[in-house]
């Protein structure tokens, strides 16, 4: 039998963002410990809206250099990058942190010709931080 352990490398959020360092580094290096003693192989899906909008938000350089750096270091360690897409990241904007705007949250309520233009430009971005070829999606 194989299982798959996995990990939703994400920023929580409510009227805005939790912290990158709250939400994703500290829980990703608590996993990386326990994967490290125990023999284990993580997939952890990233949620590449908040790459991709994150890059053109200087605020947050920062931030994403910090995520580059444990993406790489669970990529060393034989650890899979799977993208995970939640399309709010298309709406959302930079204000002292990240506000959201849910009233697009889900897949659905984008046309058919977006859904295509998110999953591509999410693939393509995150492809660029990993050095693995993304093979694994998760869509909430």
């Amino acid at each position: 039998m194989k299982i798959a352990i996995t990990w939703d490398y994400e920023l929580f959020f409510g009227e805005q963002s939790g912290s990158v360092q709250k939400c994703m580094l500290e829980p990703g290096n608590r996993l990386l410990e326990i994967a490290q003693k125990n023999g284990a192989k993580f997939t952890f899906f990233v949620d590449a809206g908040m790459l991709v909008l994150g890059e053109k938000e200087p605020s947050f350089k920062q931030e994403l250099s910090e995520i580059q750096n444990q993406i790489s270091s669970w990529d060393q360690q034989g650890h899979e990058t799977g993208l995970h897409i939640h399309p709010h990241w298309e709406d959302a904007i930079w204000e002292n942190g990240w506000k959201f705007d849910l009233k697009r949250y889900k897949l659905a309520d984008f046309k058919d010709t977006e859904i295509e233009q998110i999953f591509d430009n999410y693939l393509f971005s995150l492809q660029q931080w990993s050095k693995e070829k993304i093979v694994s999606l998760r869509i909430p």
